[in-house]
């Protein structure tokens, strides 16, 4: 191992060393100034160690900064940040470059969520000593697109038709199900969600329908939010409330996509 990676490990056992300590009122500048010791270590030894993978976020992953995210969380929450791979700044721009050049085809998430204040979860009992057991994957599915509509459109990284393209029509594409799926024109389903494209939203765990307990993004401010969500036409969800029902889904069919192999 070599010294840049050394430092690295002595910064991360520092951290694993505080354990889970009730230090929730933590500044972000006082986590800040405990965090920034092993980024800065990471990054100097390039993570040839894979010790980042161990407590760096990456959001939605790959996006947003995970500096910005960690500042605002306490040492006792930092098990519900363990994913991997961290992205760093110059990677994060790798990844809009590729959006904006359209390398890139979708935009999703893994969405492997953990409950948080679960011995099955976040908070086993090898997770509690040390951060190398802690269940690997983060919560992200709900808040992937408000945030990419934040950091893309509203930002001026990419256009609304992109969006929509990375949202929608391009998935329809792939699996075999446009035009019925991913636009809308005549004789397609009327799937569509509407957005207030000026609405500022803080993201609370509060906000969003799933299983989990927290989200890695709680507290990360986004503008533009769905309002209303239809499924052929029908209205489903409306200002974050269910009004539609189970009986309203259908099985989807799926043709060949264009250009897929033929097994023989």
């Amino acid at each position: 191992m070599s010294k840049a990676s050394e430092e690295a490990q002595k910064q991360l056992d520092r951290i694993v060393a505080l354990g889970y300590p009730d230090v929730a009122d933590m500044s972000a500048a006082a986590f800040r100034s405990l965090a920034r010791p092993l980024i800065r270590a990471l990054e100097d030894c390039g993570d040839e160690a894979g010790l980042g993978t161990q407590i760096l976020l990456v959001p939605t992953r790959e996006l947003v900064s995970p500096e910005s995210l960690i500042a605002r969380t306490s040492i006792n929450r930092m098990a519900g940040f363990t994913t991997m791979p961290p992205r760093d700044i110059a990677s994060q721009q790798a990844c809009w470059e590729g959006l904006q050049q359209k390398v890139f085809s979708v935009f999703s998430s893994d969405h492997c969520p953990f409950r948080y204040d679960d011995p099955q979860g976040k908070l086993a009992p090898k997770g509690r000593t040390s951060f190398r057991w802690v269940p690997n994957g983060i919560p992200g599915v709900a808040t992937r697109l408000p945030i990419l509509f934040s950091e893309g459109v509203v930002k001026g990284r990419i256009d609304l038709n992109s969006f929509v393209a990375f949202s929608a029509t391009n998935h329809a594409k792939i699996y075999g199900l446009y035009p019925r799926k991913g636009t809308i024109a005549v004789g397609s389903d009327a799937d569509i969600a509407l957005w207030d494209p000026k609405r500022k939203v803080t993201i609370r765990h509060g906000l969003i329908h799933d299983g989990a307990d927290y989200t890695p993004y709680e507290g990360l401010e986004v503008t533009g939010w769905p309002v209303l969500t239809m499924v052929r036409g029908k209205v489903v969800v409306e200002d974050g409330t269910l009004v539609g029902g189970k009986e309203h889904g259908t099985y989807l069919p799926r043709s060949k996509p264009p250009g897929a192999a033929t097994i023989p």
